[in-house]
């Protein structure tokens, strides 16, 4: 009976030693394999990344869609109705206006403007999704600057400007050419507060005939969806088409650049001894 008893401890001890050893072949293994130690597994607090703006997080920016490359527009001008946001400023809101306070599912306050409707009664403005982190972008950039032409009525009541303003976006615009009248005149004043030359520029608008009118003065001209208004999307549209419109121009002097005259070697002694004289100061030797 004894021999018996002595038996099945001596198994059970056996029989542990084995999974000992296969515990500890498991654990070899995973630090071989790179696996987590207990440390790792436990998460790190105290030198956490600090968070993200709301600009680092918007989607776009963070897959670098905005193909700032290459040739850039040295002006970006933007419509504002159907454009920037979806509804006609002057005709559907009155102020004041005040940027919603708060984010929710109805109010982001990066992009939403509580005032008054036109009908009575509060109303919400927003601007269309991609707005606020487009211009953010362009503005980081450094070299390209923005203006806005919009045919609203002259902008007594301040709906424009006060929707802009709420927001934060008014300070981002070195020009803001709001009133009624045809497209060119609003270039035309942009051009000369400006200084920038209408090639030099890149225009949004949600209307084909303001394009058609603004593209003949040589502006790169894309049209936005009166739906979805300014997306990156359509950004780098019209960054590729005012790239390929610099690479026509340039292509276009390359054909129609002069040779430069060939000196006559007969009367090369006379020339040079009349621009000697001041004959002809201005020409090449």
């Amino acid at each position: 009976m004894a021999s018996l008893k002595r038996s099945a401890e001596d198994a059970l001890d056996s029989h542990g030693d084995r999974e000992r050893g296969a515990s500890g072949q498991r654990d070899e293994i995973s630090s071989c394999v790179g696996g987590p130690s207990q440390d790792e597994k436990t998460p790190k607090t105290g030198n956490a990344p600090p968070p993200k703006s709301s600009l680092e997080n918007h989607p776009a920016h963070q897959e670098g869609q905005l193909h700032l490359t290459g040739a850039l527009p040295k002006l970006v001008v933007l419509d504002l109705d159907k454009t920037v946001w979806p509804v006609y400023c002057h005709e559907e809101t009155r102020g004041p206006y005040t940027r919603c306070l708060g984010n929710t599912r109805f109010c982001d306050s990066e992009s939403a403007v509580e005032c008054y409707s036109s009908f009575g009664g509060k109303k919400v403005v927003r601007l269309f999704p991609d707005v606020v982190a487009l211009l953010r972008c362009l503005q980081q950039q450094g070299s390209i600057r923005l203006a806005v032409a919009s045919r609203s009525p002259i902008d007594e009541g301040g709906a424009a400007r006060g929707i802009l303003g709420a927001v934060g976006l008014l300070g981002l615009f070195c020009c803001l050419e709001i009133h009624t009248g045809s497209k060119a005149k609003h270039f035309q004043n942009i051009h000369a507060a400006t200084g920038v030359e209408y090639r030099d520029m890149l225009f949004f608008d949600d209307e084909k005939h303001n394009i058609k009118t603004v593209r003949r003065l040589g502006v790169t001209c894309i049209k936005v969806s009166k739906e979805s208004g300014l997306t990156f999307a359509a950004v780098n549209a019209g960054l590729k088409e005012y790239r390929e419109a610099c690479l026509s121009r340039s292509s276009l002097r390359g054909w129609f650049t002069p040779a430069a005259p060939k000196e006559d070697s007969e009367h090369a002694g006379q020339v040079k001894r009349d621009c000697a004289d001041g004959a002809c100061r201005d020409e090449p030797r």
